[in-house]
């Protein structure tokens, strides 16, 4: 398993000074990294071939690329209205392939509508669409990792959430100002039928050890899916589940690390994994700001990811 961290920055010197501070050799990337995205609104497959290169001659891998589906859910109830949309995201994945990047991070930020009863057309929107892309990944040798919105409580409202006993099974319907939230995926269960309802190699998971804040166990999950996983990211949180949950560094919160890694490496995963969510949550959300952490933070991380590495690699040693 290897090692890396993650951002949005357009400015490639930035880019480099902090895989060299952290002391990794790859990045995760979205689009606001590549030249033109802000302005433009789309992709360009060339600027995003030039940046994979030229961080290349700087040693420096790009594995895989944030995406995202289903935000407008006009484009899964009628997609012929949304077929340049569509056609857009589908050239993502062929420019991913053709830049060597391997895995598209596949944030699904369907809202969940006021009524329940209305989830089951955007699901079959989102499943019908997830197939197209699936397709193209297929072509373009890029694995999918489908992500669930799962978001801990910024304050004030997570003391508010616990001053009025907010339960697990409020998160459906839970909506305040400042509160993104809530989403059509959000649990593992609603992640495995995305991955059932496409049952090829290339649609898997990212396992986000963030899916505990809505009933997930992460180290189960290791051996749930096996080859599925096509991506790991690693986020701790404390006090249990939402609406409790609260962010904190690696380490520090409820999740067993030690444990989810060497499930990962006894299921022979060998692709990569970076930290994120190193502090709070916030109400507020900068695209460019690595989610409010710093450098210091980030470093840390990333030692303290590789030391867990090492540590699970060598307990695992010692009992063969």
């Amino acid at each position: 398993m290897k090692i890396g961290i993650w951002g949005n920055d357009p400015d490639l010197s930035t880019i480099i000074r902090r895989c060299r501070a952290a002391d990794v050799a790859s990045i995760t990337i979205g689009p606001e990294a590549i030249p033109g995205y802000r302005k433009n609104g789309y992709l360009d497959a060339d600027q995003l071939h030039k940046v994979v290169a030229e961080l290349k001659s700087e040693g420096i891998k790009v594995p895989a690329f944030f995406g995202s589906m289903g935000s407008d859910p006009v484009m899964l109830l009628s997609p012929n209205s949304r077929k340049n949309a569509i056609e857009r995201d589908l050239s993502v994945i062929h420019a991913l392939g053709h830049a060597g990047i391997e895995v598209l991070i596949n944030y699904v930020h369907t809202p969940a509508p006021m009524d329940p009863s209305d989830d089951e057309p955007l699901w079959e929107g989102l499943l019908t669409l997830l197939e197209r892309y699936v397709v193209e990944a297929e072509t373009a040798n890029v694995r999918i990792a489908n992500h669930g919105i799962w978001k801990c409580l910024p304050e004030p409202l997570l003391t508010e959430a616990r001053v009025q006993e907010l339960k697990g099974q409020d998160y459906r319907t839970y909506r305040r100002e400042g509160w993104i939230g809530p989403f059509l995926v959000r649990t593992v269960d609603q992640i495995r039928r995305m991955i059932d309802a496409v049952p090829s190699p290339n649609n898997g998971i990212c396992l986000c050890t963030g899916m505990y804040i809505t009933g997930g166990d992460p180290a189960s999950e290791v051996e749930l899916f096996g080859n599925r996983v096509h991506f790991v990211q690693i986020r701790d949180v404390s006090g249990g589940y939402w609406p409790n949950s609260d962010e904190v560094f690696p380490g520090k919160g409820d999740l067993n690390f030690f444990e989810i890694v060497r499930r990962l490496i006894t299921t022979e995963y060998e692709g990569y994994a970076h930290a994120e969510h190193l502090g709070p949550a916030r109400l507020e959300y900068k695209p460019l700001d690595d989610n409010f952490e710093n450098s210091e933070l980030e470093i840390a991380a990333a030692a303290y990811l590789k030391a867990l590495v090492n540590a699970a690699e060598s307990s695992l040693a010692t009992t063969e």
